[in-house]
């Protein structure tokens, strides 16, 4: 339930935000890259800062966390843009701090090997699911009443979120005891590498996805559609290869498979740039994409199986640093080329390298 609000208030905004911020806030590519760029730089900075204060009550961190998460909301629609650039990144590394750490030790702390990447492909199958309806409606209201209406119906989702979380975890999930830690050895540098060229990848859709459906489709409405339709190559198909990968033990075959058949499907994008291509190319990537994310998550856990807490803490570091790193790519990219479609030989790259790496 926790978790399904915050898909529901996460994928009707966050997918236009790019777009808000460009057509409303009057920003160029490089300001929306910087913006990005810095909300991932503070996840990284809380990710340290964690390490020395750590979060025990789950339940009350959680809560936090959708109180924060309405104020960056609520900051990049109210405040100038000079001012969101201050406010926003710390809140949202303060959200991500708050609620995806806590929330991945309770959940992670209950798998073990042999069901491990089933249990994470199950547990996020929300947001994909959540995803075919939401960003519709979020375009929808855009384009009928304005953003007032969608900024304002992501917080007041989020406010029933707060007193829910209270209400349903508080005393009922217990301490989280087990203190988290940075810790690069048990990983290794090949996870290491692909950790962060998974978090490139991520960081670049995160930034480009809406922005090229808003040069295809022309408005918000049909940004909403575009990635409504390409939710549908979601976790169902991730669930189904990472049971395959629990039964069998071979994690590191399925990724590298996936990783690499992603790779052609993003160069086609780049090489015929018709709206057909990138719903095609991109809605089966979407699929091939969140398998390697699974699994990289179930190796990260796998590699430090005796303190989960130290290894989710510095798989998000990593995956962080990824997506700052990713933004700045594209940036550079802008740069050169002047084409955000170029983004897509980046992101191709990166999953390629990762493929490599692992």
């Amino acid at each position: 339930m926790i978790e399904a609000m915050l898909a529901f208030a996460s994928t009707l905004a966050s997918p236009f935000i790019s777009i808000f911020l460009f057509k409303r806030s009057m920003l160029g590519i490089i300001s929306i890259a910087n913006f990005y760029g810095l909300c991932f730089a503070f996840t990284v900075l809380f990710c340290v800062i964690f390490t020395y204060l750590p979060v025990l009550k789950a339940w009350l961190y959680i809560s936090l966390s959708f109180v924060v998460l309405i104020f960056y909301y609520l900051s990049i629609w109210l405040l100038p843009p000079v001012w969101f650039f201050i406010v926003c990144p710390p809140l949202f590394g303060l959200y991500v701090m708050w609620f995806w750490l806590p929330f991945n030790f309770l959940f992670c702390g209950l798998t073990s090997k042999g069901d491990r990447s089933t249990t994470i492909g199950i547990t996020f199958l929300l947001f994909p699911i959540i995803q075919l309806i939401m960003p519709f409606v979020g375009g929808t209201v855009i384009s009928r009443a304005g953003y007032n209406e969608m900024f304002l119906g992501t917080a007041a989702i989020l406010a029933v979120a707060v007193i829910l979380s209270f209400l349903l975890l508080k005393g009922k999930e217990g301490l989280i005891t087990e203190r988290a830690r940075i810790d690069f050895r048990p990983f290794g540098s090949n996870l290491i590498a692909g950790l962060v060229l998974q978090g490139m990848q991520d960081g670049i859709f995160t930034f480009l996805l809406p922005l090229m459906s808003l040069s295809f489709t022309g408005g918000e409405f049909g940004v909403g559609e575009a990635l409504s339709l390409l939710a549908v190559g979601g976790a169902a198909g991730a669930v189904l290869v990472a049971r395959i990968s629990d039964k069998s033990g071979d994690r590191v075959t399925w990724l590298r498979v996936c990783a690499l058949a992603s790779v052609p499907l993003l160069l086609l994008v780049f090489v015929f740039p018709t709206f057909f291509v990138f719903m095609l190319c991109i809605g089966i990537a979407q699929l091939t994409i969140s398998v390697v994310s699974i699994l990289v998550m179930t190796m990260s856990i796998d590699k430090n199986e005796s303190h989960k807490p130290t290894a989710l803490l510095t798989r998000e570091l990593l995956l962080e640093l990824g997506r700052a790193l990713g933004v700045v790519a594209i940036a550079l990219t802008w740069m050169v080329w002047h084409q955000l479609i170029a983004g897509f030989i980046v992101a191709a790259l990166a999953l390629g390298a990762s493929a490599v790496a692992k």
